[in-house]
């Protein structure tokens, strides 16, 4: 049996979920120099194959990093965002 090829979203959905599984501290955008070499080292096969690369799991994961500040105190939260109410109309 022959494996099937990865398609190009499974890969970046794969990227991704590695990056938010590492420690929030560790989220930031300065670690994803260091992201990107692991994911060379220890899963290639999820490494665009061009010289951008890098900048492509930078794009990935821009929405998933923590800010230094945040990272900081692994106790504080994001802020949450808060959703509009609605006014019932009774009639």
């Amino acid at each position: 049996m022959k494996a099937r090829a990865i398609t190009a979203a499974e890969r970046e959905a794969q990227i991704v979920a590695l990056w938010k599984g590492r420690p929030r501290q560790q989220r930031t955008s300065e670690h994803v120099g260091p992201f990107y070499n692991w994911l060379v080292d220890y899963a290639p096969w999820l490494v665009p194959q061009s010289s951008a690369s890098i900048e492509r799991i930078r794009e990935l994961v821009e929405a998933h990093t923590t800010s230094a500040e945040a990272s900081d105190d692994p106790g504080r939260r994001a802020p949450r965002q808060r959703r509009q109410r609605h006014e019932r109309s009774d009639g």
